[in-house]
């Protein structure tokens, strides 16, 4: 079984990032898995 986490993040100030792009999410999942 994989799992991942993928969703918001936050910037270095800790203010959340804007909503994620299915691109982006995608690169998320793809990141998790190396």
């Amino acid at each position: 079984m994989i799992t991942t986490k993928v969703g918001p993040g936050r910037d270095p100030s800790g203010r959340w990032l804007p909503h994620a792009t299915p691109e982006q999410l995608r690169g998320q999942i793809e990141d998790g898995c190396e």
